[in-house]
């Protein structure tokens, strides 16, 4: 069967972490034999749909039907909310802090300079 000599085998790694092994697939001995034939394809049949049926009544309006005329629904003004009194009122004086005047644009803001409090010791 072989001829000459056998030298080592190639050595296979382990796979590593990541590494997907082939996939192996068997091969099969299984083979038609002779010509294939398939049913031919037929039409799906039309399907007939059947006549509705409607029943008849006996009833029959008497006289003329009168129907009122359409009108058109008028143009409404919004309702004004209701508001109601309270009857919440503070006791005592009430004071509020006088409002400043917002600066008008061209004013420039006239800036604040902190004071520190660090003071040198001694002479």
């Amino acid at each position: 069967m072989f001829l000459g000599k056998f030298y080592d085998k190639p050595k296979q790694e382990a796979p590593k972490k990541g590494d997907r092994a082939d996939i192996k697939r068997p091969e099969d001995n299984l083979r038609p034999e002779g010509d294939f034939y398939r049913r031919p394809k037929e039409g799906a049949p039309v399907g007939e749909k059947r006549s509705p049926i409607k029943q008849h009544d006996n009833l029959y309006p008497e006289g003329k039907f009168y129907e009122s005329p359409k009108k058109e629904a008028p143009q409404m003004d919004k309702r004004t909310p209701i508001r109601h009194d309270d009857n919440l009122y503070p006791e005592g004086k009430f004071y509020e802090r006088p409002k400043e005047d917002a600066p008008l644009k061209g004013d420039r803001y006239t800036a604040k300079k902190p004071e520190d409090n660090l003071r040198p010791e001694g002479e």
